[in-house]
């Protein structure tokens, strides 16, 4: 029998399994979540699934979320098994609970997209959930607003191509668990590097007309530009210069790293140097308030 694509009657017949294989303590539980996971969820892609596989896929989600330390992901990647996991399916799934950030979700697929790994299906359930001191859910509802608020989690749920290789999933696992970490220092850091733009603002807007060869307003204008949401911001370093000619000393200032660059070095002192000593013949680099230059490494966050 085919599942409805009709919501109503989609959710009384899950509503009938849930009741009919769980007890009454966590029957209501499941049902409210099971609203929350499936709601927006397009129902036409899952009518050749059995309602006992979507009861299945609903109850291992839902203790799935029963807990979650914020400060770092869940993820959980598995091949769906009856006898393990109460039901079946052809796909690999993939399972990411964590707090709710920007840039999950297309971060995510692009790591899939670069491994060549199809996603059949993809979808986030977004939800607001109190925990206690040992990270417990105690009681979880439906988000209202599209203002995130401390409270807020999401359940990435994705189906690939089927991996049947351990040793595959666990190296996916720790890739995704590594971009997600990536996710969370740029989210953490966001204002901050946006502040650090206001200061070099403020910085380069007492510069004398005299000492800098690019149009001052125009500087200003771009820099501003990229404060109204025209920018991703990943990562941020400031560069102590010491020294002159090819006796110049650059280095990274020790604690001001925010972002990606709390997690990584760069070369950015060493092109400095090399653009201020005179590698760079075409340009006279001491009176740009602004460079740019590619780096070597392909963003993770998307």
């Amino acid at each position: 029998m085919s599942l409805p694509i009709q919501q109503d009657k989609f959710f009384a017949m899950l509503d009938d399994e849930i009741v009919n294989h769980l007890s009454v303590e966590h029957q209501q539980q499941v049902i409210d979540f099971s609203r929350i996971l499936y709601q927006r969820y397009p129902l036409s892609e899952i009518t050749d699934r059995t309602i006992q596989d979507v009861f299945g896929n609903a109850f291992s989600s839902w203790r799935f979320i029963q807990n979650l330390d914020r400060s770092r992901p869940k993820i959980r990647i598995f091949n769906p098994e009856y006898e393990k996991h109460g039901w079946v399916s052809n796909a690999t799934v993939v399972a990411v609970l964590s707090r709710d950030m920007s840039f999950i979700r297309d971060s995510l697929r692009a790591e899939f997209h670069r491994r060549g790994i199809a996603i059949h299906q993809i979808y986030a359930a977004l939800f607001s959930a109190k925990r206690d001191e040992h990270n417990h859910l105690i009681s979880f509802e439906q988000r209202v607003s599209d203002d995130r608020s401390n409270d807020d989690e999401v359940l990435l749920y994705m189906e690939i191509s089927r991996h049947s290789d351990s040793r595959v999933l666990e190296e996916l696992e720790t890739t995704l668990a590594s971009i997600m970490e990536e996710v969370r220092i740029v989210n953490d850091d966001f204002d901050a590097m946006r502040q650090r733009i206001e200061e070099t603002i403020n910085a380069i807007s007492e510069t004398p007309d005299n000492c800098c060869s690019d149009p001052l307003k125009e500087n200003i204008a771009f820099l501003r530009w990229t404060l109204d949401n025209n920018f991703t911001f990943l990562g941020y370093e400031c560069l102590t210069v010491k020294g002159s000619g090819k006796t110049l000393n650059i280095s990274r200032k020790p604690g001001s790293e925010l972002g990606v660059m709390r997690l990584r070095s760069s070369r950015g002192a060493e092109n400095l140097r090399c653009e201020l000593i005179g590698s760079l013949k075409d340009t006279d680099i001491a009176k740009q308030q602004l460079t740019f230059a590619k780096s070597v490494y392909r963003s993770r966050v998307h």
